[in-house]
């Protein structure tokens, strides 16, 4: 077995070039505190490589420019690929009740298209999740010209999506019956999604940090996910990429990021919907009442214009949730903070520690 020779200390000034270097072609950041998830990244792109140890690999990637070839290795082991259907359920719900109704009465007798673009979709289960919704909401769907667009800087990941086979661990927030009516079984015990919900969504390799490529249909958007991506690019990118997706949303069009994502500063040319537990962008103009908070409607959890859904349901108590939810609880309490919501921060605090008691930073 080949033994891997980590960067020490020593090496520091190594690790500081390499973040840079990738920083600037991924836009993935890599401070001190995130040092160990770069070392882990690298090893398996080491061993990829076919290299001894991690200090003679990046002095390979540091001694020319990087290739193509070299940053999809690198995206591959340094991208982070935790995703599940539904997941963060309430902005599936605002879609639901607020979004798609709204583009659907502006558009039917009219041209009659979506567009939904899941950025960043890692392995699929949230393109899927647009799809199988957008079924949900038009029930004369074969009427419509609808299209899902999936695109992730992961090969890997993609890889799996095209095949869109998943296993039990993807559908641990999916209500009862939701795996039997889109999905089919497989002989190994998978789910499968049923043709009529794959056939809606494509699939493409896209870097968020560079200038979209005119080959790949970005533009002219309805509803963009981007949800769990910024967090992890340097503030440079981000705001270079919060700036191309504006561009590729159509008037009037919707952003969707991760409340962790969630930030006056970095959306400025947009308005923000408040929403209970989430908040949404739309490119237009701000209105005249400052935009109040967004309630959902008495049949909340009922997408309009077609029968009742399986899929947005009461979500299981926090007690059932897996452990490695903490993380999830820690980034929503931070950014409720950075919002002055300070009792709904204290909630997801309380929350955050009911999961893992021992994490003394929930505490704190």
């Amino acid at each position: 077995m080949t033994s891997h020779r980590p960067l020490d200390r020593q090496h520091t000034p190594h690790w500081a070039r390499l973040s840079g270097l990738i920083a600037a072609h991924i836009g993935l950041h890599f401070p001190q505190e995130r040092l160990a998830d770069l070392q882990r990244g690298m090893a398996g792109a080491a061993n990829e490589w076919g290299f001894a140890d991690v200090a003679a690999c990046a002095d390979w990637l540091l001694s020319a420019p990087l290739t193509r070839a070299q940053l999809a290795v690198l995206a591959t082991h340094l991208t982070v690929g935790e995703t599940y259907f539904f997941r963060e359920r309430e902005t599936f719900e605002v879609l639901a009740n607020r979004v798609l109704p709204e583009l659907i009465r502006a558009r039917r007798g009219r041209g009659q298209r979506l567009r939904l673009w899941s950025a960043a979709c890692c392995s699929g289960e949230e393109a899927y999740s647009l799809a199988i919704l957008l079924h949900q909401v038009l029930p004369d769907l074969a009427d419509w010209h609808v299209t899902v667009l999936a695109t992730d800087i992961n090969s890997v990941f993609l890889r799996k999506a095209v095949t869109g086979m998943y296993g039990e661990w993807s559908f641990r927030d999916a209500p009862s019956g939701f795996k039997e009516r889109y999905f089919n079984r497989t002989e190994d015990g998978r789910y499968r999604v049923r043709p009529e919900i794959r056939k809606l969504v494509t699939f493409e390799h896209v870097n968020l940090v560079e200038d979209p490529s005119p080959a790949i249909p970005t533009n002219a958007m309805d509803v963009i996910f981007c949800r769990n991506a910024l967090m992890y690019f340097t503030l440079a990118q981000t705001r270079k990429v919060i700036g191309n997706l504006h561009r590729a949303l159509v008037d009037g069009g919707w952003l969707a990021v991760s409340p962790s994502e969630a930030s006056q500063a970095l959306f400025p040319q947009f308005v923000a919907l408040n929403c209970p537990g989430v908040i949404l962008y739309q490119k237009r103009e701000p209105g005249p009442a400052n935009d109040p908070p967004w309630m959902p409607p008495v049949t909340a959890g009922q997408p309009l214009e077609a029968p009742p859904p399986t899929l947005l349901e009461t979500p299981p108590p926090v007690e059932s949730r897996p452990a490695s939810e903490p993380g999830a609880f820690a980034l929503r309490a931070r950014a409720l903070a950075d919002q002055g919501r300070l009792a709904d921060a204290l909630a997801w605090c309380d929350r955050w520690i009911s999961a893992d008691k021992m994490d003394a930073a929930g505490h704190y």
